[in-house]
């Protein structure tokens, strides 16, 4: 059977549509609780970057990668954001700190589960954590959790950055799909 083909209509943008009224703003926030709370998979993916600045180093995604520090090739966890030392990192999302501890290569690391079970690792921080930055602390997307130091041996042959690793259910994944 042929299939009917709808009819194209320019239409002047300043002209209200009778077709479709647009929602209010109050419906809109009301729609966006409501995802939330049904678990929509757009609205429980809301991320923002910890710090801004350019993406040095990417993820491997399992492949071995030249660590100029060390001298070897090895996978990369992780993705490295350029950042100067003592800028502040904010947490990605909602969550609790699950931990905070000295990796032998990754430095100063400030672990945080968030509310999708997600844990990401914040790591090459400064040592000197801030007050109320404890293990079993929630924080808010944006909270600030540190700042950018120079505490990871085994990439402190590299230019200042924020060491991020990300993983989902057991798994690394690459943090740059969450912004």
């Amino acid at each position: 059977q042929p299939q009917e083909q709808q009819e194209l209509v320019a239409v002047d943008p300043g002209t209200p549509s009778t077709q479709q009224e647009q929602p209010e703003p109050d419906e809109l926030a009301q729609e966006a609780v409501s995802a939330s709370a049904s678990n929509d998979t757009q609205v429980s993916r809301l991320y923002v970057r910890p710090v801004d600045g350019e993406i040095v180093k990417p993820w491997s995604d399992g492949e071995l990668v030249f660590s100029e520090t060390l001298g070897d090739y090895r996978v990369h966890n992780g993705i490295d954001i350029a950042a100067s030392v003592g800028t502040k990192v904010r947490a990605m999302a909602d969550g609790v700190i699950a931990d905070i501890y000295d990796d032998d290569l990754l430095g100063r690391v400030v672990e945080i589960t968030h509310a999708d079970g997600t844990v990401g690792r914040y790591c090459n921080l400064q040592q000197a954590g801030l007050s109320g930055i404890t293990a079993g602390a929630s924080v808010k997307m944006g909270d600030v959790i540190g700042g950018v130091g120079e505490s990871a041996l085994g990439e402190s042959g590299e230019q200042p950055h924020l060491h991020l690793e990300v993983e989902r259910q057991g798994q690394h994944i690459d943090p740059q799909q969450l912004f």
